[in-house]
């Protein structure tokens, strides 16, 4: 993590399946560090500087190498880059925990209604997203041509899908030509917490900033990956099983799904099996925190990749693990949304309060209590998620 300004370290990891798994007692320890480099002198403002100087430096370093001869070389150019966003993304939940613990002490203080909402309100960053951009070079009339070559990779979120085709964001331009853009309710911000609010807005950016700067270079890296792919008889999407410290090394190993990886101390720990059994979810309904109130009924459209998103119709209620910003176009036509994970600040809670919709996070379990079909209500005033009948 020095790469990125910071001097610390996260304790430990563990990644099974295609899933990452956390534990309270890791992530305080992470947040304790963290606020020790922070009150050291460090700022949430200085790491989203470098982040913002890191992202267009391997931007620039990701189009060269994509346009050479693609060799072992440049897969280890990319494994180093992509350890240090790495790095990004994990300061970034670190910063969201530290500061959301200080800010829900704070509001309490001056505030008596929905602290939670309250936070979230004043959390909504000034800066644009990359996928505000898009929207707004979209509305101002851009050529899809130029849209996709800026913005197609939004729909990459796990360095192996294709953009978005001209096609693609041709309708999304039309279907943006007949809507309103959605228009924030500013809330007023008390003297004693702007400076707090500030940070919280520098936080929510970041979350998102580090997210699509992953997701980007993975996209630019695709011709090194297929390049490598081919080298090795790797049919390119099986690449997503092999580790890129093998592959680098030359010892390309596939582990398929059931690899489980402990990461703790500088060390990386490898089984060929899953380490952690998840118990079976039996449920008619589930609890999670309200990011915005409100109660529909509709139908479940569980989303568990961007691909997915064509089967989302109007009026229905996606269920997922977590957004991202390649889900807005889904979300834009969901009547609620419905996480497994996600705090205050996440990215579904912030899209809800801009588009007004209902919205229940860190259900833990909605991806297994409800499959594509079910009949729900969403009662984001109570936080409960229930099967209705038809």
């Amino acid at each position: 993590m020095r790469a990125t300004g910071v001097d610390t370290e996260y304790p430990v990891f563990l990644f099974q399946g295609d899933q990452w798994f956390e534990a309270p007692e890791v992530n305080n320890l992470f947040s304790s560090r963290l606020r020790r480099w922070l009150d050291g002198g460090g700022s949430v403002h200085q790491v989203v500087r470098s982040c913002e100087r890191f992202q267009a430096r391997s931007i620039r370093l990701f189009r060269r190498l994509a346009e050479k001869e693609h060799t072992l070389d440049s897969l280890r150019t990319i494994y180093h880059v992509l350890g240090i966003n790495t790095s990004f993304i994990w300061l970034a939940h670190g910063f969201e925990d530290v500061y959301s613990s200080i800010a829900r002490v704070q509001a309490r203080k001056i505030f008596k209604g929905d602290v939670e909402r309250f936070i979230g309100d004043i959390s909504f960053p000034s800066k644009l997203t990359a996928h505000a951009k898009f929207e707004r070079a979209m509305r101002r009339g851009a050529l899809p041509t130029v849209l996709v070559e800026r913005f197609g990779w939004l729909r990459n979120r796990d360095g192996f899908s294709p953009p978005f085709n001209v096609r693609e964001i041709a309708r999304a331009q039309e279907r943006l030509r007949r809507q309103q853009p959605e228009r924030r309710h500013a809330r007023s911000v008390p003297a004693s917490l702007r400076r707090l609010a500030t940070i919280l807005q520098e936080c929510v950016y970041f979350r998102t900033l580090r997210t699509d700067t992953f997701f980007e270079l993975l996209f630019r890296a695709q011709p090194v990956f297929r390049s490598i792919a081919k080298r090795y008889e790797i049919p390119y999407q099986r690449l997503r099983y092999y580790s890129l410290d093998d592959v680098t090394a030359g010892r390309p190993h596939d582990y398929s799904s059931t690899v489980t990886f402990i990461g703790t101390g500088g060390v990386l720990h490898r089984f060929k099996r899953k380490l952690l059994t998840q118990a079976t979810v039996t449920a008619s309904e589930v609890r999670g925190n309200v990011a915005y109130p409100g109660t529909v009924r509709g139908t479940v459209r569980v989303i568990l990749r961007p691909d997915d998103l064509s089967k989302v119709r109007e009026g229905d209620i996606l269920v997922t693990n977590m957004t991202t910003p390649a889900f807005i176009l889904g979300m834009k036509r969901s009547a609620a949304f419905v996480t497994d994970e996600g705090g205050l600040t996440c990215h579904a809670a912030i899209v809800a309060r801009e588009m007004k919709k209902p919205c229940i996070i860190g259900t833990k379990v909605a991806t297994k209590v409800f499959k594509d079909g079910d009949r729900v209500e969403v009662d984001a005033t109570r936080g409960i998620v229930r099967k209705v009948n038809q």
